[in-house]
């Protein structure tokens, strides 16, 4: 075993590489010199990706040599990650005073120091807090620090936080340089309103992230109304992030869960079936097919159900025990203009009254007799739809109504129609106005071919009128064209006589 993971410029003036001895005389010695020689191709060639998975099955086969991390440091700078160097570099820093290689640590030491100079010339910001004492400043992601604090973080846009117990928050954005940067806040006021927010946790030294303060839990707080944000730091388990809101006047409960993994069953079904689900928690995304049936970690969950053509279904939920089911049914996309055609057909219905008349020669009469009348009769319609909103349109058109017997006759009609879709089963349903024509091929008292009493021929368009129209109709909707469904409906003609259709038939939505 020959090669040595040393600093590949200087080899000859580190210390040894500790690996050496501990990896001496076993099987993966040869695989530890071949990568070495991997990563030291990798280095010459500026290959930091390379260099970073070589780096990681180095450290992998032998924890020994504290400059290995160095090396991962150095890696992550030449790729522009400055935040990943610097945390690589400042864990050297932490340990190489009580590695047990004294010579390795302090020669790591020496590294990750020059490594962090470097990084301070060329990427990192060194910020300097001036804000009142008894306050505490947060910036971005960092860990609180009691006023007035410093810190070192890469250089970019962060929000700056600093605030006390019983006093009004201080929140800017800042655009941090190379460099020395300056954040001065002066005293905070007073708070004019005020609610009361009181933690409790499951699990014993959980640490709260409060604006700017880290805080042991339990405790309360004095906070401005309005909504807030927490972080959790549990002990046992992944740090947990919150919201609550603050009611003036009010103390608002708020518990934060044991660490431990719970799960329960999620099942979700879809319509159309073929709809895609994606499912975002605290481990991340996971993209899978409906129908879904898994057992997830409880909490909260964002669900979102996408497909072509229709609108995605998103909703952020809170899985607990013992599970929970969503049925979701997806909305089509609908253009802004739209052509419907709608065929129904069914039975018809006429309530009329006629007049006869008798004359002798003492007295004379007058009398209604009503008569009624049922027979088929069909309707065609198409309108233009315009949309007004996601579920719901409003249409224009004209409309042809046939009446098969001779008292039903003709109607064209202008219409207007107001239609609706329910979430549920894909349910639809229409409300049609309209006034119209009762023309050709009705004949009140007679048949088509008959001859009345004074020897005249029936005159269809004798009895033609204008009428008012109103119907209703309900159905469900299918997947399949551009949009077809089936349904039922009734409509109402006004005037004498009084006509009433129940039809049956499909909508074509184009």
């Amino acid at each position: 075993m020959g090669a040595s993971l040393l600093s590949p410029a200087t080899a000859l003036s580190q210390s040894e590489d500790p690996c050496l001895k501990a990896l001496a005389d076993s099987e993966t010695a040869e695989h530890y010199d071949q990568l070495v020689a991997d990563y030291l191709g990798d280095l010459d060639a500026g290959r930091p990706e390379s260099q970073l998975e070589v780096l990681d099955e180095i450290w992998s086969l032998c924890t020994e040599n504290l400059r290995i991390v160095v090396f991962q440091g150095d890696a992550h700078a030449l790729a522009g990650r400055c935040n990943l160097a610097m945390e690589r570099y400042y864990w050297v820093l932490e340990r190489w005073d009580t590695w047990p290689h004294a010579d390795n640590g302090a020669d790591a030491k020496s590294k990750a120091q020059s490594g962090l100079a470097t990084l301070k010339k060329t990427c990192l910001a060194e910020v300097r807090a001036n804000c009142p004492t008894g306050a505490s400043v947060k910036i971005g992601d960092e860990d609180p620090q009691e006023c007035p604090a410093q810190f070192e973080v890469p250089a970019g846009s962060y929000p700056v936080v600093v605030s006390q117990a019983g006093k009004t928050s201080y929140r800017r954005d800042y655009e941090l340089r190379v460099g020395l940067n300056t954040v001065d806040v002066d005293a905070l006021s007073a708070l004019a309103t005020h609610g009361e927010v009181a933690f409790t946790c499951a699990t014993n030294g959980t640490e709260l992230v409060l604006g700017a303060e880290r805080l042991p839990c339990p405790t309360q707080r004095t906070l401005e109304p309005g909504p807030h944000e927490f972080t959790a730091i549990r002990t046992d388990g992944k740090p947990f992030s919150g919201r609550f809101d603050v009611v003036d006047g009010q103390t608002t409960a708020v518990f934060v869960p044991s660490g431990q993994v719970s799960t329960a069953l999620l099942s979700i079904r879809c319509s159309p079936a073929t709809a895609l689900v994606t499912l975002l928690n605290e481990e991340g995304t996971k993209l899978v097919s409906c129908p879904v049936d898994l057992d997830l970690p409880t909490g909260n969950l964002v669900v979102a159900v996408a497909l072509d053509g229709y609108e995605t279904f998103r909703r952020e939920v809170v899985l607990a025990e013992p599970g929970l089911e969503l049925q979701v049914a997806l909305t089509p996309h609908h253009n802004f203009l739209g052509l419907l055609v709608r065929a129904y057909g069914g039975v018809a219905l006429e309530a009329n009254n006629n007049s006869q008349s008798g004359t002798d020669t003492t007295t004379s009469t007058s009398a209604e007799t009503p008569t009624r009348e049922a027979t088929f009769a069909a309707s065609l319609e198409t309108l233009l739809t315009l949309l007004l909103a996601p579920n719901s349109t409003l249409a224009f058109g004209a409309r042809l109504r046939l009446g098969f017997g001779p008292e039903m006759g003709t109607l064209g009609s202008a219409i207007t129609e107001y239609g609706f879709q329910l979430s549920v089963f894909r349910l639809f349903g229409a409300l049609t106005g309209g006034y119209g024509t009762l023309g050709a091929g009705r004949c009140p008292d007679v048949a088509l071919d008959a001859v009345a009493s004074d020897g005249a021929t029936c005159d269809p368009s004798a009895d033609a009128d204008n009428r008012f129209l109103f119907s209703f109709r309900f159905g469900m909707a299918f997947d399949a064209g551009a949009g077809f469904g089936v349904g039922f409906g009734g409509e109402f003609f006004f005037d004498n006589p009084v006509m009433v259709d129940i039809l049956f038939g499909a909508d074509f939505r184009f």
